[in-house]
């Protein structure tokens, strides 16, 4: 099987998600469609109410055929949150298929939107077709993969309530983050490796950047973790004072006690915003001690964090590890990465994530 540099794989994965950025914005903002193309999915086990919308499929399905077009080598090891079934319009379940053809695409968009709204489906159709222009672009990096020692976990819109809520955003007490709305949307590509099981590559693409009035815009992180090559565009950080750790508006009260005598507490919607913070330097920590994240929430923005010389780690596992030892080995219970039919995807044990070694020291003792 084909050896290609890491590079262009980059590339291609950020021209993937300003495409998917695209479309999440203008199925968000068309104000009298979006509301007909949201279903409340049953039986979650993660909130209270948990969402599904005509965009994350048709997002997740856009990045699975772009990635496949370039690498088809892939087809079998592309990952997601949803399958392909969107309910339309009329409240039928309607199968969305992208295919290299733009007829047959089309014909798949009418089926859930109606042939009627047809400026709305020409502009789809353009999003999903037409050229991905960024200003981002990988570093030249030396790194060869082997695609099929690949893996990759889309979550194509981590944080839906605040998608479906569509609040412009609430500020948070730290300085560019945010509590919950827009803001706190992402677009999660993660990369793992099938061999170790470890992230190679995450782009994380927040598309509600800016304000609805000048017009939303992409901001979009990248992070490369392969061997001894570590590289992002992300800023060098320096440790908060005080700490500060991201956690969830419902956190048991007894870990943010247990937290709060260390670490300034910010409460923030999406796992995957919350752990880009923290690999922004925004917060020191991230902490969830639940188990309400998968595979696709955590797999981009963690090879973010491992790019930064962090990592995410079982909380379970290293605390049982600390009550049975002096010393906490920091690279033990890395969260790993497997294929969707391997192993159960559900991220069971808790999480700290942490770039700064010393604050994962902190969040032991604290919990212990």
């Amino acid at each position: 099987m084909a050896e290609i540099f890491a590079k262009d794989f980059l590339n291609v994965l950020i021209e993937c998600s300003e495409r998917a950025a695209r479309i999440s914005r203008r199925c968000r903002l068309d104000g009298s469609l979006f509301p007909l193309l949201v279903e409340e999915k049953e039986g979650s086990d993660r909130f209270v109410q948990d969402f599904k919308t005509f965009a994350d499929v048709l997002v997740q399905q856009t990045i699975k055929f772009h990635i496949e077009k370039s690498y088809p080598e892939l087809r079998q090891n592309i990952y997601g949150e949803e399958n392909n079934e969107v309910r339309s319009i009329d409240g039928k379940k309607v199968t969305l298929n992208i295919t290299s053809s733009k007829e047959e695409t089309s014909e798949s968009l009418e089926q859930a939107l109606g042939a009627e709204r047809r400026k709305f489906l020409s502009c789809l159709l353009d999003d999903i077709f037409g050229p991905a222009e960024t200003n981002v672009q990988a570093l030249e990096v030396p790194d060869i993969l082997k695609l099929q020692d690949v893996g990759i976990w889309i979550d194509p819109i981590d944080a839906t309530n605040e998608y479906v809520q569509g609040s412009e955003g609430i500020p948070s007490e730290v300085p560019g983050a945010y509590r919950s709305g827009l803001p706190c949307v992402t677009i999660l590509i993660g990369v793992f490796s099938t061999v170790t099981h470890e992230p190679l590559i995450g782009v994380v693409n927040q598309p509600f950047i800016g304000a609805p009035e000048d017009g939303y815009c992409s901001k979009i992180w990248w992070g490369l973790s392969i061997g001894g090559t570590k590289v992002n565009n992300l800023p060098n950080i320096h440790l908060n004072s005080p700490a500060k750790a991201a956690i969830s508006s419902s956190e048991r009260p007894e870990i943010r006690k247990s937290l709060s005598d260390t670490f300034q507490l910010v409460e923030m919607a999406g796992a995957g915003y919350k752990i880009l913070c923290t690999a922004l330097g925004l917060t020191d920590a991230f902490v969830l001690s639940k188990s309400t994240t998968y595979k696709y929430d955590t797999c981009a923005p963690h090879a973010l964090l491992l790019s930064q010389g962090g990592n995410l780690v079982e909380l379970d596992g290293i605390l049982d590890e600390k009550a049975n030892s002096d010393t906490v080995d920091m690279q033990g219970y890395q969260v790993t990465y497997f294929s969707k039919t391997e192993k159960p995807y559900k991220n069971v044990h808790g999480l700290i994530g942490f770039v700064e070694g010393s604050i994962l020291l902190d969040v032991v003792d604290l919990l212990s």
